[in-house]
């Protein structure tokens, strides 16, 4: 696999650089109990049932935990203690559980299935508590630090619930379960899982009907168009309302229109907002699009770049001077220039009636028009 990998994947490596590469302590706000439980609840289930049945799995081992029960007891007390009064709440339930853990995994005779399931558990435990105190710097927060190590501990608790309760099944279709008592055990257990199943299916079924009516235009039918809302949506930014429906028909003019790759002028905005559509719906360049996205994916050159080409647009769509907005076309090879609702919410009303006049002055050429939007071609 290293081999391979690396022959294979050397090209990509040989061009690789990053300035995320560097940890930093997380000193912000952490994982509560209720919202560990919420996000792992129903894997620990099973992770807890299967950890405390193997580590008291015979009579000497259960004697042994007897034996030392107060030692037990006043050491958790004070554990736990102690990380809910620094707030780590995460560790009060994944320390205990990852002690247990390695308890079965120094094992000797701990068969080679269980030692792996034990290590799957052990390396989920680990990095939900690891995110707790520690996040790569440049994140959100720890936004992306969170919800990226978290899908991996998704998968490792994952399989070894699946494993564990796949061979619990397999024990209760054999009739291996003994007693009355074991048998009523194991139905409770079954019940309890199957409640906490069903209790976890309750969001696909509740959240897909609310996300589909979470739309601008209500009452609309829904369908896979990801272009449909724009046809009746309002979105208001800067006290301008900004009418989806004439960028919607823009855009389409400019899909079935335009060949080729040719770079689009259009408005940029803050982040999260609406903004960077044209480009987003058509795939035609722009000067300059999610400009976070941008420092992210070129983090190992200087920032500052990106924000000089932000910089460019607004000088573009702002500055009164044809000389000016001429040079900075040539400069980014635009050859389109794209003036709707966004620009004018977001740019001087006086550096916008400039294209007109260029247009007049066969500097640029009106291609489409409508009530709210016109695209201007620039000519050589």
């Amino acid at each position: 696999i290293v081999i391979l990998g690396t022959l294979l994947y050397y090209p990509f490596v040989k061009s690789f650089a990053s300035a995320y590469l560097s940890i930093e302590l997380w000193k912000g706000e952490r994982t509560g109990l209720g919202e560990y439980l919420v996000v792992h609840g129903i894997f620990l289930f099973v992770i807890v049932t299967w950890l405390v049945a193997r580590v008291l799995d015979t009579p000497e081992r259960r004697k042994i935990f007897v034996d030392v029960m107060p030692l037990l007891i006043v050491a958790f007390i004070v554990v736990e203690t102690a990380f809910i009064l620094t707030n780590l709440m995460a560790f009060a339930i994944a320390f205990p559980l990852l002690a247990l853990t390695l308890i079965l995994l120094v094992r000797p005779d701990l068969d080679a299935r269980a030692r792996f399931i034990a290590l799957l558990i052990a390396a989920g435990l680990a990095m939900t508590m690891m995110v707790e105190v520690i996040v790569y710097k440049g994140d959100i927060g720890r936004m992306n630090t969170v919800f990226k190590f978290y899908l991996q501990v998704w998968v490792f608790f994952a399989i070894a619930a699946a494993a564990v309760s796949g061979q619990w099944s397999a024990v209760s279709q054999s009739g291996q379960i003994g007693n009355r008592k074991s048998k009523i055990l194991n139905s409770v257990w079954w019940a309890m899982f199957a409640l906490l199943v069903f209790i976890g299916l309750l969001y696909p079924i509740t959240a897909t009907p609310a996300k589909v009516h979470d739309r601008y235009t209500r009452g609309a039918p829904p369908g896979l168009n990801g272009m449909e809302f724009m046809r009746g949506a309002i979105y208001q930014d800067r006290n301008y309302d900004q009418h989806l429906e004439s960028d919607y028909r823009a855009i389409q003019w400019l899909r079935e229109n335009i060949e080729g790759s040719p770079v689009i002028l259009e408005g940029n905005a803050p982040l999260y907002h609406w903004a960077s559509r044209v480009s987003i719906y058509t795939g035609l360049p722009t000067v300059i699009g999610w400009d976070w996205h941008q420092k992210q994916q070129r983090s190992i050159i200087d920032g500052t770049i990106i924000d000089r080409r932000i910089a460019a647009v607004r000088e573009m769509y702002n500055t009164r001077s044809t000389i000016d907005v001429m040079m900075l076309l040539k400069r980014f090879r635009v050859q389109y220039v794209y003036v709707g609702d966004l620009e004018r919410a977001f740019y001087d009303a006086t550096g916008l009636a400039k294209f007109d006049a260029m247009a007049r002055a066969g500097q640029l050429q009106v291609v489409y028009e409508n009530e709210r939007v016109k695209i201007y071609k620039v000519l050589d």
